[in-house]
Order: C-alpha cells, then sequence, then structure tokens
C-alpha cells in the first residue's frame, strides 16, 4: 500500500481548511443534495463530501457509507488533492498503490474511485467530491466532466457568502444537469406540473419544455395513472420516506414505451415553493440483461440435469435438499423426487465421517459443529471447502468422491442457500493405489540397484541417498541427509565443489552436469575410488535439482589394467622377438649376407613369409583390441585422395605380382580433398587390395576406381575372382568371419581385416560397402566426405616454408581482418594455421583434425566463446588443448570461468605479438657436428639390435644400451645425434629417459621403435615414431637421415 503524500503548502492548507469552520459540522441539505443526486447520476453505491485534515479525511456528506471519518494513510482522497485533476482509479485491484489498502480487501472493498479536488478561493485543495463503487470502471470524458461540474457546485456551496452566489450554483447545477447523460425532472408539489426537465429529459419524451409545463407525471406514465401516482409520492410527502426509487415506463410523444428506473426526493426550500425531483434513468440495457440473465438461468437448469457425470445437489439453509441432479440421481440411485424437499445430505454421507470431520472442527474452532453444520462451516467462512468424502449409494455401496461446497448468497449478502458439486474418483482412486504400488516397486529397484542415486539441491546438500549408495561409500542415509555433497568428495575437488556449483548456476558452463565422466569418489573410511558419475539437472518445484548416478568401477578398472597390461606384454614380447625373426630372415632373403644355397633360400622365403603372416595376425588382433576399447588415435588432415590411392596401389604391387595380378587405377577427381587420417586410409586400402589380390585369377585385374559425388568421394575396389556366397553376405565385416574355414588354410588371413577396415573408415566419418554377384567378382566400396573449402582456411603465407611436422594451431576469429593478422603472425613463428570464422566451424575442425593449440575470440556470431571452451573441456580427445584467448573481453570471460578450466592463456586485444608468440613458440634446437653420425639404440633385445645394425650397414656409429641404467650413463658422458628408443625396458620406461635426453643432448633427435602404437599425444613428444613388426630398412635409414639432417644448421649438412 502506497500512503498519499503531503503538498508542500500542507500547512497553508490546513489553515484554509479550518478558516472555512466545516469540520465536525452537522449535516446540511445543500451538501447531501448534491451528493444523493451524483450517487443517482453515476449509479454507484457511494458518493461523499470529504474534507482532508491533518490526519484524517472527514464527510461532509455521505451517501452510501455509515463512516463518518477514515484516516489519511489509507484514503484515496489524500492523494486526489495532490492535483487539480479528477483522481481516477478504474480498478484498485489492479492498482500497486491500492491493491492491499484495508479499504480495498475489507469493507467497503472499493474498486472504483473518482474524486474531483476541492478548492478554496486562494486555490487550496481542501477535499474532495468523490464517488465509489464496489464494482470496477472506467469513466468517459463526459462522465469525468459532469463529476467535474457537481464537484464546482460543492466548492460554490463551501465558498458562497450571498444569495446572489446561490443563484449562481443553482443556475451552474441546472447547466450541469443539462449535460448529464440521464434524465432530470422539476415538478411542483401541490399542482404536479412540470416546471423543468433537462435536455436528456425532453429528448427522452420527444417533448419540448413548454409542452411539458401543461403535463403531469403520470401523463408519460401509461403503467400508472394520477390516483396510483399519488399513492407513491404520499410517504415522501409526509416525511415517512426521504427518497423513492421504482421501475416503470416512460412513453414518447410518438407513443413508444422505455423501461426507466427513477428516482423521486422531495425538497421543501424555505425561500423556494416545494418541489419534486426526479431522476430517471433508461434501463433498457439492463432489462435486456436481464432477460439474457433469465435465459442463461434457463439453459443453467437445462445443463445441471444434461450433467449426468457430476453430482450437482443444492439445498437451503437449514440443509434441505432443494435440488437433485440427474448427475445425482446416476451416482447414487436416488430419484430428485425422493431427495427434494424430503432428504438432507446426510443421508448419503457416512456416518463415523461426518462424526470425525465434526470433532476435528470443533477442537479447530473451540465449539461444538455437527450435523449439517460440518458441511458448511468452512465454506461460510472462505467461500467454498474442497474435501474428499465417502457418499453411501441408495444400495448401501460406498463410492469415494471429490465434493466443493460453496456457499450461496443474495445480493445482500445474506446466505441463501449451499451448492454441493461431487465428482465420482473411483478411478483416480484405484489409480492412486497403482501409482503407490508402482512406487513401491521402483523403490524396491532402486533399493536393490547396484548404482548408487543421489539428489542434491542447488545449494549441494543432499536429498537422498539409496541403498547402493550406503555400500558404495559405507554412510547410512541419514549421515548424508542434509549436509554438503562434498563429504563424498577427495580433495581438491571437495573444496572447489561449491564453486563450481554456484559457477555453473551463473554461467550455464557445466564440467560435469549432463555428462557422463569417471571420477574419484571417497568411503567412509577415508579410501578413494574410482567411479562412474552421471549427472543429470532436473527442476522440481520450480528450482533445480541434481541426480547424480554412480557406479563403483573398482574391479572394472583393475581388469582394464591387466587387460592393459597383457597387451602390452603381447606387444613387446611378442613383437620385439618377431621383429628380429623378420628382419633377419628378410637380410637372408634379400642375399644381404650372401647368396644362399636354393633349398635354404626356399626355406628361408617360407619362414619369411609366414613370420610376416604372424606379425599380420598379431597387428590385426591389436587393432581390434584398441578398437573396441576405443584406444585407436586419429589424426585427421585435408588431403588429396588421388596420391593416397597411388601410393597404396604402389605398395601392393609387389604382392599382386607375386600373384601375377595387374592393379589399376581410374577416376578423374585428381584434386579432390578429403580429411582422413593417412596412415589409417593406407591400412584400409591396403586391407581391400590385399583380399582382391588375393581372390583374383592369375594374369586377372583389380581396378581401383574414385568418382566424386555430391557430398562425397567414393573409392570402389574391384576383383574378378569367385565372388562373396549369399549366404555369407550378412557376416562379412564381422570379427573372425570368413566364407569357409578352408579359406584360412589356403589364402591364409585371420577373418578380421573387414572388420577393422570397416571401423577405421567409419572412424573418419565415411561409409563402406559391396556388391557381389557369386561366380563374378566382387566390388567393394567405401564413401568419404568431401573436405569443405568454405571450412577453416589455411593461413599459412606462401612466402614462409613450414617444417613437415611443423606444429598446428587453429586460429578461432570472425572478424577478417584480425584472423589474417593472427595467422601471418603464427605462420612467420613456424606454426601451421587453420582459421574458423565462427563457434561451429570451430568445432566441426577440431573434431575433423589434430591442433596443438587453439586462439579464441570469445565474442563469436553463433556460439559464445565460452560454450565453445566447456564443449572442448569435455571432450576426452581436447580436455587438454591448450586455449589462448584473444578477445576484447578478456577479463569478462576471466570472471565467468572463475578458474574452472586450466590450460588457457589470455591476451587482449590489441594484440601484443611478441607475448602471443611466447605462449605458443616452441624453441627449436640447431647445430650439430659434421662427425659421422652417432645412433643410441635403447633396446634390452641384443638380436633386434644386431638385426637393425645390419639393416642400417655402416652409415651410422651404432651403440647399444640395454638397461635405462647403462644408457643414463652413457647419454651423461657421450654424444649421439639420434637416439632410437624402445619403450619397454627391464628397469623401467623408455619415457623416463626422455627428459634427460633432452636436458643432455638437446640437439639429439629421438626416434620411438616400439611394439605398440603411440597417442599423438605421445607422439609429438618426439621426432619420429616406428612400430617394430612394420619397420623395413629403407624407412629406418630415411627416418634417421631425414632427422638428422633436420637438426643441422643450414649449410652444415653431410
Amino acid at each position: 500500500m502506497q500512503p498519499p503524500a503531503f503538498p508542500e503548502n500542507e500547512l497553508q492548507r490546513l489553515a484554509a481548511l479550518r478558516e472555512r469552520a466545516i469540520l465536525d459540522t452537522r449535516p446540511e441539505a445543500r451538501f447531501d443534495r448534491l451528493t444523493r443526486l451524483a450517487q443517482q447520476m453515476f449509479g454507484t453505491q457511494m458518493a461523499l463530501v470529504s474534507l482532508v485534515d491533518a490526519e484524517r479525511q472527514w464527510f461532509k456528506s455521505r451517501q452510501g457509507l455509515d463512516a463518518c471519518q477514515t484516516g489519511r494513510d489509507i484514503s484515496f482522497c489524500g492523494h486526489a488533492i495532490l492535483g487539480t485533476d479528477i483522481f481516477h482509479v478504474a480498478d484498485a485491484m489492479r492498482d500497486p498503490r491500492f491493491a492491499d489498502n484495508p479499504l480495498v480487501t475489507g469493507p467497503p472493498h472499493i474498486r472504483f474511485y473518482a474524486g474531483a479536488p476541492l478548492s478554496t478561493k486562494d486555490g487550496y485543495r481542501i477535499g474532495t467530491l468523490c464517488i465509489i463503487d464496489d464494482q470496477s470502471r472506467q469513466l468517459t470524458a463526459a462522465e469525468l466532466r459532469t463529476l467535474r461540474d457537481l464537484a464546482d457546485c460543492v466548492e460554490e456551496e463551501i465558498n458562497r457568502s450571498d444569495q446572489h452566489k446561490q443563484e449562481q450554483v443553482l443556475n451552474q447545477f441546472k447547466s450541469t444537469l443539462d449535460r448529464t447523460l440521464d434524465c432530470v425532472f422539476m415538478f411542483d408539489a401541490q399542482n404536479l406540473r412540470f416546471f423543468y426537465a433537462n435536455q436528456g429529459a425532453l429528448l427522452q419524451v420527444g417533448y419540448d419544455l413548454d409542452e411539458l409545463r401543461d403535463m403531469h407525471p403520470y401523463d408519460i406514465k401509461p403503467d400508472i395513472d394520477a390516483a396510483r401516482f399519488r399513492e407513491l409520492i404520499a410517504p415522501l410527502l409526509s416525511g415517512e420516506r426521504a427518497s423513492l426509487t421504482f421501475e416503470t415506463a416512460h412513453q414518447h410523444k410518438n407513443g413508444q414505451r422505455l423501461p426507466v428506473e427513477i428516482f423521486y426526493q422531495y425538497m421543501a426550500p424555505s425561500d423556494e415553493p416545494p418541489r419534486f425531483v426526479a431522476i430517471v434513468r433508461d434501463i433498457s440495457e439492463r432489462k435486456q440483461a436481464e432477460a439474457e440473465r433469465n435465459h442463461i438461468a434457463t439453459l443453467l437448469n437445462n445443463i445441471l440435469d444434461a450433467a449426468s457425470e457430476v453430482s450437482i445437489i443444492a439445498t437451503d439453509p437449514q440443509g434441505l435438499i432443494t435440488t437433485f441432479n440427474r448427475g445425482a440421481e446416476r451416482l447414487l440411485g436416488y430419484t430428485a423426487e425422493e431427495m427434494v424437499g424430503q432428504q438432507t445430505p446426510a443421508i448419503i454421507h457416512l456416518p463415523a465421517e461426518v462424526v470425525a470431520r465434526g470433532n476435528a472442527l470443533s477442537a479447530q474452532f473451540g465449539r461444538p459443529i455437527e450435523g449439517f453444520r460440518v458441511f458448511v462451516e468452512m465454506p461460510e467462512r472462505h467461500g467454498s471447502e474442497k474435501r474428499e468424502w465417502t457418499y453411501v449409494h441408495k444400495d448401501g455401496q460406498p463410492i469415494p468422491v471429490s465434493l466443493v461446497v460453496t456457499t450461496m448468497r443474495a445480493d445482500t449478502g445474506e446466505i441463501i442457500g449451499y451448492l454441493g458439486i461431487a465428482e465420482d474418483i473411483t478411478e483416480r482412486k484405484r489409480a492412486e493405489i497403482a501409482l503407490r504400488d508402482q512406487a513401491e516397486r521402483t523403490q524396491a529397484i532402486l533399493d536393490n540397484m547396484i548404482d548408487g542415486i543421489i539428489t542434491i539441491d542447488q545449494a549441494g546438500i543432499v536429498h537422498s541417498f539409496t541403498p547402493a549408495a550406503e555400500r558404495i561409500f559405507g554412510y547410512t542415509s541419514d549421515e548424508v541427509l542434509g549436509r554438503n555433497v562434498k563429504m563424498l568428495m577427495p580433495n581438491p575437488h571437495r573444496d572447489a565443489h561449491d564453486g563450481y556449483l554456484r559457477n555453473y548456476q551463473a554461467t550455464g558452463v557445466a564440467r560435469i552436469i549432463g555428462i557422463g565422466r569417471e571420477v574419484e569418489g571417497q568411503r567412509k573410511d577415508g579410501s578413494l575410488f574410482p567411479m562412474d558419475l552421471a549427472i543429470s539437472e532436473i527442476t522440481h518445484q520450480g528450482k533445480p535439482m541434481y541426480v547424480g548416478m554412480v557406479r563403483d568401477i573398482t574391479e572394472r578398472k583393475r581388469v582394464e589394467r591387466m587387460k592393459s597390461e597383457f597387451v602390452s606384454t603381447v606387444s613387446h614380447e611378442l613383437r620385439t622377438p618377431l621383429t628380429a625373426i623378420s628382419g633377419a630372415l628378410g637380410l637372408l632373403a634379400g642375399d644381404a649376407l650372401g647368396e644362399l644355397p636354393t633349398q635354404a633360400q626356399q626355406m628361408i622365403a617360407i619362414a619369411h613369409k609366414n613370420s610376416l603372416r604372424l606379425t599380420h595376425l598379431i597387428n590385426d588382433l591389436l587393432d581390434m583390441e584398441k578398437i573396441a576399447a576405443g584406444k585407436l588415435h586419429f589424426d585427421l588432415q585435408p588431403q588429396a585422395l588421388r596420391p593416397l590411392l597411388e601410393q597404396a596401389l604402389e605398395a601392393n604391387r609387389s604382392y599382386g605380382a607375386e600373384r601375377r595380378v595387374t592393379l589399376a587405377l581410374t577416376g578423374a577427381a585428381s584434386d579432390v580433398q578429403v580429411r582422413v587420417d593417412s596412415q589409417r586410409l593406407m591400412q584400409v586400402l591396403s586391407n581391400l587390395l590385399s583380399n582382391a589380390i588375393k581372390y583374383s585369377p592369375e594374369d586377372g585385374t583389380v581396378e581401383v576406381a574414385m568418382e566424386q559425388r555430391e557430398k562425397s568421394l567414393r573409392v570402389t575396389v574391384t576383383d574378378h575372382g569367385p565372388g562373396i556366397p549369399q549366404a555369407f553376405s550378412a557376416r562379412i565385416f564381422e570379427k573372425f568371419a570368413q566364407a569357409d574355414s578352408s579359406d584360412t588354410r589356403q589364402k591364409g588371413g585371420t577373418g578380421l581385416g573387414l572388420a577393422i577396415t570397416r571401423e577405421l573408415v567409419e572412424r573418419m566419418g565415411g561409409r563402406i560397402g559391396f556388391e557381389s554377384v557369386e561366380g563374378q567378382g566382387a566390388r567393394f566400396h567405401f564413401d568419404l566426405p568431401l573436405w569443405n573449402a568454405q571450412g577453416p582456411d589455411a593461413a599459412t603465407s606462401p612466402d614462409v616454408s613450414l617444417a613437415a611436422d611443423a606444429a598446428r594451431i587453429l586460429v578461432v576469429e570472425d572478424e577478417p581482418d584480425i584472423a589474417h593478422l593472427l595467422g601471418l603472425m603464427l605462420t612467420r613463428a613456424g606454426y601451421a594455421v587453420d582459421i574458423a570464422n565462427s563457434g561451429a566451424e570451430a568445432l566441426a575442425a577440431l573434431q575433423q583434425s589434430h591442433y596443438a593449440a587453439m586462439t579464441l575470440d570469445l565474442m563469436l556470431p553463433d556460439i559464445g566463446g565460452l560454450e565453445i571452451i566447456r564443449q572442448v573441456r569435455q571432450r576426452p580427445e581436447t580436455a587438454d588443448l591448450p586455449i589462448v584467448v584473444v578477445s576484447a573481453k578478456v577479463e569478462e570471460g576471466r570472471l565467468a570461468i572463475n578458474g574452472d578450466f586450466s590450460g588457457i592463456d589470455w591476451q587482449a586485444k590489441p594484440i601484443d605479438e611478441t607475448r602471443l608468440l611466447s605462449m605458443l613458440e616452441r624453441q627449436l634446437s640447431a647445430g650439430m657436428s659434421e662427425q659421422t653420425p652417432r645412433v643410441l639404440h635403447v633396446e634390452d633385445d641384443a638380436d633386434l639390435h644386431q638385426v637393425l645394425s645390419a639393416m642400417l650397414g655402416g652409415r651410422f656409429d651404432f651403440e647399444l644400451a640395454t638397461t635405462l641404467r647403462e644408457a643414463r650413463a652413457r647419454i651423461g658422458l657421450e654424444h649421439f645425434d639420434v637416439v632410437i628408443l624402445d619403450l619397454s625396458l627391464p628397469d623401467g620406461s623408455g619415457w623416463e629417459l626422455l627428459p634427460e635426453i633432452r636436458a643432455h643432448l638437446p640437439d639429439a633427435r629421438v626416434v620411438i621403435l616400439s611394439g605398440t602404437d603411440l597417442t599423438p599425444d605421445e607422439t609429438r613428444k618426439v621426432e619420429a615414431v616406428l612400430l617394430k613388426t612394420q619397420v623395413s630398412p629403407r624407412e629406418l635409414l630415411d627416418t634417421l637421415n631425414s632427422r638428422i639432417q633436420s637438426s643441422r644448421p643450414e649449410g652444415n649438412q653431410p
């Protein structure tokens, strides 16, 4: 509620009010006449002359209100005197100044108010003439002028000093009456002839004033004759009544009848003849509305009878049933004739329920409440009551119902009866029972789940903790409920958890919510354990809640470690001797150690062939294991496809020649690019080509074709062999699938090649399929999406020559000039650069390619920079990607991130090139001596060392260290140009040696010769990686030469 303010001239205003000596005086007819007229003219409940004193408003005249004053702090008139215009409130309930005013929320329940300020001759506003109603209303402009005119009359009465002013008031009053919308007649109290009628009255009856002066009121009332008229006004003449209101009809001069409501008031001024004032209101619209209401009432009765699915029962104030609709008959089995005027609702209720409810109400209100009062006590207090009861059918069958009892009141507020509307809730009760049963079953499932479920609120307080969670963490639910969930976390997550939650609610940047990930939990005994945690957000009663599902994965991790250790052991223990065997046999087969006898050459060739077959088998098995574990890494780069196809054909020509099969490449799409991992694509092509060669007849041809489509490029490998049996087609891409077990013996292979091929193609965004007719060969094809030339732009400057292994940076910037500038800076510094001009392009590029780092603008046109950071950090493959934010809104970004993500540097615009490069630049080492290159081979298998040494011939000074300890000693004392490093050594991992190599031999290049594939991150730590089972003499020699040459200063090449 807003109390009214005080005018600036409040002291002078109060003085002016008191000078009038009008406060607390007796009522005066001159003011009462005006408020009665205002009440009738506007049809409002109340009309007042209100004078605003220091702490109250006092009513000099009041119509429709018993109180003579109210407090100024709750007054509407206190607001009205603050301005000169009429203060108009159409609906107080919708006005925030008055919605909770006690005069609005309680008696007299003001909804509409209009107050015209009353001013003294000196201009001080001392009060109002106001009209008030309990129904909302909007005054027209004409009505506002009329109210102002009446207020002017009140002002004149307040300020009048002589008879002349009285005449002015009368004339002004008559002028006001002429402008009012109601009809006003005046007629003499003795001869009953009209002597005045305002313009509205003349228009209503069609006579002019001269004609009316010869007429009586009953002359225009066809339903009332002279005698009846005199009976009507007799109580006014005798003083028995102060006014008279009745309805009748007026007849126009043309004979047309008009329904009217007439207000008569007898006036006998001391200085003038007695008269009657009649205010006549056209009630045609009201009569029409009444007719419509009667029609609606009839329609409602029909509806009540038609409402056969709802029981409607009405009673009189004493509880006797007055209405019993068809729905009640259908529900309860009684007829209306049996119930109306015969029974009370007690007959259809369970007595025990009525007594129990009566006892409860009696205790609540401190007095006995029983019988019919049980049903109506609350409705009388609150208007209505909704409650579930049990009705009793005529045959004694109980019926659960939802009953709404409403008090029916007349316009005067008097209770005229009660209405009960009941709905059969039998089905709902059955559903509730079923729902309760379902809830119990659900709870039983939750109680027996292996996974724990924990719910928390937005402050991190635990609200539920299932039995599985109790088993996982070792706490009982009572020990956890109501406490912060961070008690289940180890540090540093425990200390940071509340900050994570607040940051998510403020920024929407999630670390775990909506994402499943592995985390560490802490049991009651303090022990830590790995767990899978998935958190989802729900809304409960308008507030966010978070549901976490927890699974203890201690056993799974143990199995994974065992599996990983087994794979590592297999990789090292099988691949290492196998590499030595294959290498040695290869040297013998190639006459590297001298020509062998023919029979020996044949045996060596068989042994070499089968060692390669075993190598292939091991590689396939390990590849499938890595694919299944999601550990196969891809380095997707845009590149032309045709050179890769040519390379694949060249690599398989010798195999084709062995089987007298020709390889041919067709297709005109020579410059089309795809984004692939070249190593994995070569593996796909090798698998398809080797299969095609294997099953082709001698002197046959294997065709490789490339065909550009709308959004993809199709590669087809076709052979003319026996084809694929129809029965085998559905299983051809399954693991270990072969058309006939004899294939293994006749053709070789593991049955894994096509399964691996499909996985590799699909991981690069492609699809693979085949067509075959048995006896006519097979055509395998795979589709790869075209590299979009509109994607991330290559920003490498044509004037800068980049190393083949230069680190690639993704620049995310929507301003072309800034993007170009960043590209030039980074390219000049030796980096390969791609540019993405939007968030969508950036996310697509990160999904398709590997990047060493990313620069990021926060203000992008589609996806905000902070959202990109969140998505990048949520993806395992980019979780640790270095990010340099280059933005004009660095500080806002830091506040939003709130330290939640690591690996982020901040560069404010304008760009400081030196600082930017210092964040990204990798230092390159240079300078080597011109001596014969020295190579340290760190390997515990002396046979493999001897094979590699034989492969390299005398081009290098090749030294062996069989343990980490020996290697450390030699690195600390000797110089080496290249270190060939095995990762699995008797006394530790080869990775442990890498920091010491960098420290003691800063110019040396490191080549990993491993039995297992390395991740891209591991590969970037060294200069080259070779697989033991795939290394050839030529590849080993080229690798060592290129690494040694790349480390020498220009002009210092051997």
